[in-house]
């Protein structure tokens, strides 16, 4: 296991391009569906801020155009490693492991692939943009 803070750390320390985190949701409420991209706002690099907004959005497009999946929108998060990396990063929530139909829909290895690419082709878009 690395820490929240070691990864941010590794990535500052590797001078990447840019950073993105693959999670999966849980919420109290079962029926809480759809796939949503995290950026932090806040950074005082405002260059980095903007950067951060377009490359979740260009990721939330390509998953959402790749697996149909309800689009929870672009949001600001203040989580640790969008916050402490030094280059645009992005966190993205590829559904929720506590609704039923979702769980379904991420036990298949092919939805994976697309979610997989999905965030690829918003890569790829991002870095063709800078």
């Amino acid at each position: 296991f690395i820490s929240l803070e070691k990864r941010a750390e590794m990535a500052n320390n590797l001078h990447c391009d840019i950073f993105v985190s693959v999670h999966y949701n849980s919420a109290p409420a079962k029926q809480a569906d759809g796939i949503e991209v995290f950026f932090y706002r806040d950074a005082p690099e405002k260059g980095r801020v903007a950067a951060s907004k377009l490359l979740a959005q260009l990721v939330l497009n390509k998953v959402i155009k790749n697996t149909e999946a309800k689009s929870r929108g672009v949001k600001h998060g203040d989580l640790s490693v969008i916050r402490n990396t030094k280059m645009p990063a992005i966190l993205v929530e590829g559904g929720f492991l506590t609704n039923d139909e979702e769980m379904q829909k991420l036990k298949d290895p092919n939805y994976l692939k697309r979610v997989a690419w999905g965030i690829a082709q918003g890569i790829h878009d991002y870095l063709g943009k800078h």
